[in-house]
């Protein structure tokens, strides 16, 4: 049987899980399809994108999640173009590896494109 201090530590030390998440598809105005996780949120909250970093993913970010939604935020966690599975740009598979410095120079400079396209998805769910 365990003693109450040590099921209060238990408690209090285990992070919470959030729910699983919705997969969602979104496309960047310049043809990308990217890929995301969506955690809804409680109504007129405020939303939050998660970006990876380079060679990551949106999985990285699952640690946090938790604490993000637990406060009734709406959260996205984006796989960026040419990570995770964000890797189609109309109908050429394209992934970050696979790039010289010259294309993935340019693949940062475009980036803002899956910003917006985030952006758009949570406006349209009314979580700005």
């Amino acid at each position: 049987m365990l003693r109450p201090a040590l099921a209060t530590l238990l408690l209090v030390c285990t992070p919470a899980l959030a729910a699983e998440p919705q997969v969602v598809r979104l496309t960047t105005s310049d043809r990308w399809e990217l890929e995301a996780d969506y955690w809804e949120g409680k109504p007129d909250a405020p939303a939050v994108i998660l970006l990876h970093q380079y060679r990551s993913d949106r999985a990285s970010w699952r640690a946090l999640v938790p604490a993000l939604t637990a406060q009734g935020l709406h959260v996205l966690a984006l796989d960026q173009r040419a990570h995770g599975a964000s890797t189609k740009k109309g109908l050429q598979t394209v992934t970050v590896g696979g790039l010289d410095r010259a294309a993935f120079a340019e693949l940062v400079r475009q980036s803002p494109h899956d910003v917006a396209a985030a952006r758009a998805f949570l406006s349209e769910r009314g979580a700005d």
